[in-house]
């Protein structure tokens, strides 16, 4: 008589903790069986012999029970020819290995376990900090201050009145210098009789020299009055002198234009005497007729300068009035202005206040998706590692060698201190092949893999939505960025200092970033640093968070320091960009890239190469701006 191998299924499905009864019909018994011959003892000497089956083989048939794990027998538990139930322990191995083992598995699922619900709390505050960021900023965008309607300046008009007597006076003024042209070329021509008369009685020995001398200074003064008189004819009839000015320039001219009314005033009295004067004179013979006729030409110039006088003094009153009108209109434009200039400082300051709130958004997004990210990858091994402590529990289990159900020892095949295979027989046992199989043996090894498939798809489910929630608030602060939201600008009327670079070494090489304590990422000049410039395209002021570097297109930029990288995509100003996270709350940012090399989450070295140099963005030309920030705050790379 021979025994048939068992095939593994039935040896792990008869080594289970419960019993599992066997159906040992045609074209269902295991190959671990053989029938029982016609004069096969089914039972020890004495006992009674199981009853017989209503269907079926009424024999019983042996079953080797084989061990599950491979291990070191440490006990031998039943005897031969022992009756067994099902369920009963047949074999012991050592358990040491399998106990270690499980509780290795079971430590570090607890560890896993740990992290995750760290990395569980950390992500809802990251999700938290991320939509609160992203509601300050869209909120802050809605309550940008608003530029003032300011109604027009309306000049006053100069009333009819005021621009008759402007009118009136120019032409008065042009009458009087044209009447004071004509009475200097009048005197000019007496001056020139006088000065022809008294050569002749010079030449006849009637005069002095010195009298002759006299009347040419006379003719002299006489031609350069003539000579004021057209210019101020002339000025008058072009209207040159017509423009306001300031009131003061106009209260400057009207006291002028008194005195000049005064001195007029006063020659043209004089004038007047010395006619009278004159004329009594010549009535009593003591003075020439001609004298009488040379002083009524010299009294009607001054009266015509008189009346000029009057003219320009009319004149520069009425100026006055249209002056003030301009001042007036003038100072409500300076107003408007001065609240035209706090309006928009107003706003430039919320502005940028709003650029630092989506800034913050932006990274506080990054960095839930990160641990969004982290979150489901604990998860994905947590799967992994209650996978492990089951077949490890089991294994542990399996080290108990059971009877599969109720029947004889036929026969033992180990002894302590064998070292068995799994697979390898430890007894043989008669059993009766009509008792139904357990039902939960079919499905017990298919279960744990299902439900592992349920829970990975479910960790993936959740952290898509996690992503897709975050993916659609960065939507928001790429178009709060995308508005163009600037910085704020310089006291007007202050000029930008310029941003002191340092010297190249003699070797020609940059200083190292931070006071040596960063290596630059790519090798070049610095053409833009940090603090205030002119944007190079929108030729605004802006405040420079970083510095550009000089670099030919496609340049590999390499990472300064070791870290993490929490964002690698695109924004409007700052075209394809990179951010790593080095720890200490500093994170350096790369922009204007044309290629990146990492990934979010990647963790890269010092000068590993993350990027390459690209003109993405709001650019002029190939160069990487580089940013250096702690606390979310820019600091200058070149600072100590």
């Amino acid at each position: 008589m021979s025994v048939k191998p068992l095939t593994p299924q039935l040896v792990r499905a008869a080594a289970g903790v419960v019993a599992v009864s066997m159906l040992m019909s045609a074209g269902a018994v295991p190959s671990a069986v053989r029938s029982a011959g016609p004069n096969m003892s089914t039972a020890p000497a004495g006992a009674a012999a199981p009853a017989p089956s209503a269907t079926g083989p009424k024999r019983p048939v042996l079953v080797a029970v084989g061990a599950q794990v491979s291990g070191t027998v440490l006990k031998i538990d039943v005897a031969e020819r022992g009756h067994v139930t099902a369920g009963a322990v047949l074999a012991e191995l050592n358990p040491a290995y399998y106990r270690m083992a499980a509780g290795q598995a079971r430590s570090r699922l607890a560890a896993l376990r740990s992290q995750i619900a760290v990395s569980r709390a950390a992500l809802a505050s990251g999700q938290r900090r991320a939509a609160s960021g992203v509601t300050a900023a869209v909120d802050s965008v809605g309550t940008m201050p608003p530029v003032p309607a300011l109604p027009p300046v309306v000049v006053p008009q100069v009333d009819a009145a005021t621009k008759a007597q402007l009118a009136q006076a120019r032409r008065q003024i042009v009458a009087a210098r044209s009447e004071v042209l004509k009475d200097a070329q009048s005197e000019a021509a007496s001056a020139g009789q006088t000065l022809g008369r008294d050569q002749a009685l010079l030449a006849q020995g009637l005069i002095a020299p010195r009298q002759l001398e006299t009347d040419r200074a006379a003719y002299s003064a006489a031609q350069a009055q003539v000579a004021v008189a057209q210019s101020a004819l002339h000025q008058s009839q072009s209207g040159s002198p017509g423009a306001a000015g300031s009131i003061a320039q106009v209260q400057v001219a009207i006291a002028a234009a008194q005195r000049n009314v005064r001195t007029a005033q006063a020659d043209a009295a004089a004038a007047k005497r010395i006619v009278d004067r004159d004329t009594g004179l010549a009535a009593q013979g003591a003075v020439a007729v001609r004298q009488i006729s040379a002083d009524e030409v010299t009294r009607d110039a001054a009266d015509a300068r008189a009346k000029a006088a009057a003219a320009e003094l009319q004149r520069a009153q009425a100026q006055l009035v249209a002056a003030k009108a301009e001042a007036v209109a003038a100072d409500a434009s300076r107003r408007q202005a001065e609240v035209l200039r706090r309006a928009q400082a107003a706003r430039a300051q919320h502005a940028a206040q709003t650029r630092v709130l989506a800034q913050q958004a932006a990274s506080n997004i990054a960095t839930a998706a990160q641990r969004a990210q982290a979150l489901a990858s604990l998860e994905t091994e947590a799967v992994t590692a209650e996978a492990d402590v089951q077949r490890a529990e089991a294994d542990l289990a399996e080290t108990v060698v059971r009877a599969p159900a109720d029947g004889w020892v036929d026969k033992t095949l180990a002894s302590p201190g064998r070292n068995v295979r799994a697979d390898d027989a430890v007894a043989v046992i008669a059993v009766n092949p009509n008792r139904p199989p357990h039902p939960a043996a079919a499905s017990a090894a298919s279960a744990p893999a299902a439900q592992d498939r349920a829970r990975l798809a479910q960790i993936a489910s959740s952290e898509h939505e996690v992503l897709a929630e975050l993916n659609a608030e960065a939507a928001s602060i790429s178009a709060i960025t995308a508005a163009g939201i600037p910085e704020v600008p310089p006291v007007p009327g202050a000029a930008l200092s310029p941003v002191p670079y340092p010297a190249y070494q003699s070797n020609g090489t940059l200083p190292t970033l931070l006071n040596g304590r960063m290596p630059w990422p790519v090798a070049g000049a610095v053409t833009s640093g940090f603090g205030w410039r002119i944007h190079p395209i929108f030729d605004t002021p802006e405040f420079h968070t970083g510095v550009d570097i000089a670099a030919s297109m496609g340049t590999p930029i390499e990472a300064p320091a070791a870290g993490t990288v929490i964002f690698a995509g695109s924004l409007p100003a700052n075209g394809t960009l990179v951010i790593l996270d080095h720890g200490s709350g500093i994170t350096t940012t790369y922009s204007h890239l044309s290629a990146c090399r990492v990934y979010v989450g990647e963790h890269v070295q010092r000068g590993q190469i993350i990027a390459q140099v690209g003109s993405t963005g709001w650019s002029t030309g190939p160069h990487l701006f580089f940013e250096i920030r702690k606390d979310g705050h820019a600091i200058d790379p070149l600072s100590n």
